[in-house]
């Protein structure tokens, strides 16, 4: 069996070609860029490389859904839509929160997805029991921050921005540039094996706040 795996949510953009089992056949790692058109153009000139071949036996496409940046978020699934409509297969979701923690599986305490929102915020969740609990959302990083038990491990693209905020007497921090191909190729095969598949059309963006546009003309979310 082998899948497709994209990732355009943040700047560090991920596109991989896997086996069962998570053997890479082809994975390609890019920087991704503002306008709508450059964002496509390097999307479509990284999967050309796979050939026509490798494209016709694909068993999925795993996406990543969100949070992260809008404009990438609905890019990459608009260009995995497109692909699964075509070849007739499923997309399987995978959320950049899961991709984040298993990147940072070697830590043994509690792992805090730190991504940047834009308008100084970021988007985050601290899955603790109890009070402890942050539910998924858009946070001032401070917010965040403070709720966070000490030992933890902030990791992803909102930790460069906000470093100076963050004790790192008290917490890790894991802050790279952060391609998560092979995360997400683990992710999505643990939830194919659980059936959680879609058809491109019923599919959504995970979005933890309302767009620019969303807010200005008082539209709901999807």
């Amino acid at each position: 069996m082998n899948y497709l795996v994209l990732d355009t949510t943040t700047e560090n953009g991920s596109l991989g070609l896997y086996q069962e089992g998570v053997k890479t056949l082809f994975s390609a790692h890019f920087r991704m860029i503002r306008s709508y058109s450059e964002l496509v153009t390097p999307l479509l000139s990284q999967m050309e490389l796979f050939g026509e071949s490798s494209l016709q036996n694909l068993a999925y496409i795993g996406i990543v859904i969100g949070p992260g940046s809008f404009t990438g978020t609905r890019v990459g699934m608009a260009v995995a839509k497109g692909l699964a409509l075509g070849l007739k297969i499923p997309l399987v979701p995978v959320t950049l929160f899961d991709a984040l923690r298993r990147k940072a599986s070697f830590h043994k305490g509690t792992v805090i997805p730190f991504v940047d929102a834009k308008k100084r915020q970021v988007f985050s969740e601290i899955s603790l029991p109890g009070e402890g609990r942050l539910l998924p959302g858009s946070y001032p990083p401070g917010k965040v921050i403070e709720r966070a038990p000490q030992g933890s491990l902030f990791i992803g693209n909102g930790v460069p921005l906000y470093r100076e905020l963050i004790d790192s007497s008290r917490y890790n921090l894991y802050g790279e540039e952060l391609f998560l191909s092979r995360e997400v190729a683990a992710l999505s095969e643990e939830v194919f094996r659980r059936g959680k598949v879609f058809a491109p059309s019923h599919l959504k963006p995970l979005y933890l706040r309302r767009t620019d546009a969303e807010l200005k003309f008082n539209i709901k979310a999807d």
